[in-house]
């Protein structure tokens, strides 16, 4: 997973999972969402980040 800004500049790269994890599920591993990660972010994600807005403060 990776995070990049306006300017396409990386932000975060994730590490490396082996076999299959779905997006959604890396999301919340990696950002738990007790905390407000994506406040005051406008955020573009695709369909395997369904829920995002609901799960999330954005």
């Amino acid at each position: 997973m990776l995070i990049v800004n306006e300017k396409k500049e990386i932000l975060y790269v994730s590490k490396a999972y082996e076999g299959r994890i779905h997006d959604y599920k890396l999301l919340n591993k990696e950002f738990p969402n007790d905390k407000d990660w994506f406040k005051n972010l406008v955020v573009i994600a695709d369909l395997g980040y369904l829920g995002i807005g609901k799960d999330y403060i954005i």
